[in-house]
């Protein structure tokens, strides 16, 4: 890229992090950083960074002088877009990308620049969901019903209810916003029943291939490992995992399950309960810095999500080259494509679960090729590079 046509654009995040252990900052990273490589200036703007390495030199971090807020707060909200206001006109800034969505609003509202959204949740949270506040803290926190999860499976967090509720009401944002990027094709669709298709686009979060491949020393050595990867909420299925479990130990005794992720006392509590009689063969490992030697690890990864917008932790294991059991929701079926790079079952379905447990540990070839598939999937779809042209690609649509 030319010095000349040099692409400086103002990326706005709640947080900034090569952590991960935070999946919507460490996207942030990752994509900045992949642009930076293809001679793009990015000005980061957020409230929270935590790095153990520096990144690319053109990447500019500039923090938001905010202490503490949630991710909907009007005062960080507000004090993002005030702070990034120099910013914009010092280094002439050509498009603003709003990474989170904090501070749509007023960067809306008060429109500078060309101005794009990234978007990773089912549009319908916002049309469909009508529950009161105890309601919702409930359907986030404890067991829920399937069939409620099934209605709502690209749940990702409350939040971001907020940035959809602004999108479909105050229509005057709907002209100031040039362009939403869907991370998942079900949204675009969603999206162009209530938004013009000129201002819709599909580029899907991307994973460092680099990092995630098969060639990391692996932590440990022994056949017949399932991981599991995320947090350890009910949200995730991990309940229908552990009964699901259960029955896989009964055919194949040897069968281990490595659980890694942390949550709240009480549902980490009950897990542990749910693991009882096959203590031996489960273990919970808590939080792990460094998870590539982890995958390396195992046979078979698996996440029996109930909803899922994408599935960050699906892409990290395809890298490293394993197949990957999921379930039939959210964006998970754009990346896991049933008896190629891995099996698809029904959300909840315990018995369907297991199954796909049992098929791919005493399968084992079947389970290498799919692996194989796998990682070459991600490698020629998904990867940072891939990803990173595709957003320069838009943005210049846009200057």
């Amino acid at each position: 890229m030319k010095t000349e046509e040099r692409l400086r654009i103002l990326a706005q995040a709640f947080y900034f992090t090569d952590y991960e252990s935070c999946g919507e900052g460490l996207i942030t990273y990752n994509l900045c950083n992949a642009l930076a490589k293809l001679g793009c200036e990015i000005h980061v703007i957020s409230p929270s960074y935590r790095l153990r390495q520096m990144p690319h030199p053109n990447v500019k971090m500039h923090q938001v002088p905010c202490s503490f807020q949630p991710y909907t707060s009007p005062k960080l909200s507000l004090r993002s877009f005030l702070y990034s206001i120099p910013i914009i006109k010092k280094n002439k800034i050509q498009l603003v990308h709003l990474m989170s969505q904090i501070a749509l609003t007023p960067f809306s509202r008060f429109k500078l620049l060309p101005l794009v959204v990234s978007a990773d949740i089912k549009w319908e949270l916002a049309k469909d969901l009508d529950l009161n506040p105890n309601e919702v803290f409930e359907l986030y926190s404890y067991r829920i019903p399937p069939k409620l999860f099934r209605k709502i499976d690209a749940f990702e967090n409350l939040m971001t209810r907020d940035f959809l509720t602004k999108i479909l009401k105050i229509k005057v944002y709907d002209r100031n916003i040039d362009l939403v990027i869907c991370r998942e094709k079900q949204l675009l669709a969603d999206l162009s029943n209530v938004w013009p298709k000129n201002k819709l686009t599909h580029i899907p979060n991307g994973v460092d291939i680099y990092k995630f491949n098969p060639k990391v020393k692996p932590k440990f050595r022994r056949k017949d490992t399932v991981l599991f990867v995320g947090n350890l909420i009910m949200r995730k299925g991990v309940h229908y995992l552990l009964e699901a479990f259960r029955k896989v130990v009964r055919e194949i005794p040897t069968a281990r399950l490595m659980i890694i992720g942390k949550g709240p006392e009480r549902d980490v509590r009950f897990f542990k309960e749910l693991s009882k009689g096959i203590e031996s063969n489960v273990k919970f490992l808590g939080f792990v810095s460094q998870l590539p030697p982890y995958y390396n690890s195992a046979e078979v990864f698996c996440s029996p999500s109930l909803g899922e917008p994408f599935g960050l932790v699906n892409l990290e294991a395809m890298a490293c080259g394993l197949p990957v059991i999921s379930t039939k929701a959210g964006g998970v079926p754009e990346i896991v494509i049933n008896d190629y790079n891995g099996l698809l079952v029904p959300p909840a379905d315990v018995d369907a679960l297991a199954q796909a447990i049992i098929e791919l540990l005493e399968n084992k070839k079947k389970a290498k090729e799919m692996g194989e598939n796998a990682r070459k999937f991600v490698v020629n779809n998904f990867s940072w590079d891939v990803i990173a042209k595709s957003h320069a690609s838009a943005y210049r649509t846009l200057i």
